[in-house]
């Protein structure tokens, strides 16, 4: 099947279709593609280990760091290349740099009986986790039952239609992408 896809080299941001003449691509089936691709062992030779991660949904990301009562706080941050990065990446991957450090995995558990309550600089933590590798969650909710999120269950997906009477499928994607994408890049700031 054809998938039509955007890239754009300055955000590290690939957009890929998931459905194309009734074939899917999900997005989990898509990393593990790219991935692949990106980690041949002629490419990775050369450039090095590639990290593919899917966007997360921002409102599910949020939803799972208020949960009622959150007992524990998994972010793993993967080293990008070196390009354009916002400042908050630009801190955390010059620190990575400087010490040598490929990728960061930090799990803050709460206090016996206590949440966790993240603060400005674990928010930030986490959206740069969220963006280059994976937000895990545990904890209960308001009736006391067990909560887990990972945000490798919850990737950003648009859902576009289009009449092919009046547009084609390709100028539509297009056309979607480039109103979402600073939205979707915003929210990691």
């Amino acid at each position: 099947a054809h998938f039509s896809y955007l890239f754009f080299p300055e955000s590290h941001i690939i957009f890929f279709e998931s459905y194309s003449d009734g074939k899917t691509l999900s997005p989990r089936t898509g990393v593990r593609l790219l991935n692949g691709l990106f980690n041949h062992t002629r490419l990775a030779g050369k450039y090095g280990k590639v990290d593919v991660t899917a966007i997360p949904e921002k409102e599910e990301l949020t939803k799972a760091l208020k949960i009622f009562r959150l007992d524990r706080l998994t972010l793993v941050i993967n080293r990008p290349n070196p390009d354009t990065l916002k400042d908050a990446e630009q801190k955390i991957f010059k620190r990575m740099e400087q010490e040598g450090v490929r990728s960061i995995e930090q799990t803050l558990k709460a206090i016996r009986g206590e949440t966790i309550a993240p603060q400005e600089e674990t928010m930030t933590l986490a959206r740069v986790a969220a963006k280059n590798g994976s937000v895990k969650t545990k904890g209960l909710d308001h009736e006391g039952r067990v909560r887990e999120y990972s945000t490798k269950d919850h990737p950003w997906e648009g859902e576009f239609y289009y009449d092919s009477n009046v547009e084609s499928r390709q100028n539509l994607f297009v056309q979607k992408v480039m109103q979402v994408k600073d939205a979707l890049i915003g929210w990691f700031k």
